[in-house]
């Protein structure tokens, strides 16, 4: 298994919009950011990094109908200096735009499908606002990112262990779970 495009953070995956070599530019064709999305797992809690020229580029996450049409008249938020960081808070399609000049039309869009996280915390630690709840969004064609919450390295563990008893349970480990143990085991390496 390899994992390109991302670094582990706290669990969860940082995505360089467009890969490490290209970033958020205007592409050589039109299917380049769709391309790219549909080779990448979009997870609640990973984050996308745009990597921009602010005096060239920007970021406008829209609506679905903005997308389409190229439009950004009523941004849900707008990143005019690069790089730019968006964390993924809410499952659904994402949208996202360059409203310089015609590049959208040009192909700087991308839109990514945010699943829900693939495995139950045991303990879900407290963050510091919360997101938006599914029934407040229920109406909404898409949700903008606000303060993320960061599911702690403890809240993952899969293994419970009784204190004085021989015996424990073991649920086994998703992929994002073995995601997780790659990622700490190399920072715990890194740190030795």
């Amino acid at each position: 298994m390899v994992i390109t495009n991302s670094v582990c953070i706290y669990g969860h995956v940082q995505h360089i919009v467009g890969g490490d070599n290209f970033g958020w530019s205007i592409p050589e064709y039109k299917d380049f950011y769709s391309n790219w999305s549909s080779n990448q797992s979009f997870y609640i809690g990973d984050t996308l990094v745009f990597e921009f020229e602010s005096e060239f580029h920007n970021v406008m996450q829209v609506s679905r109908r903005e997308y389409d049409e190229c439009a950004s008249q009523n941004p849900y938020q707008a990143f005019i200096i690069g790089p730019a960081t968006v964390t993924l808070i809410q499952d659904g399609i994402q949208y996202f735009i360059c409203s310089t000049a015609d590049y959208c039309n040009l192909g700087q869009k991308l839109s990514v499908a945010v699943q829900p996280s693939s495995s139950s915390p045991s303990t879900p630690s407290t963050p510091s606002s919360q997101p938006p709840t599914s029934q407040s969004l229920q109406n909404a064609d898409h949700v903008g990112p606000s303060s993320s919450s960061t599911v702690s390295l403890m809240s993952t563990t899969s293994t419970i262990i009784s204190s004085g008893a021989s015996s424990f349970s073991f649920t086994p480990l998703g992929f994002r779970d073995w995601v997780l143990l790659v990622c700490v085991t190399f920072y715990t390496a890194l740190m030795a």
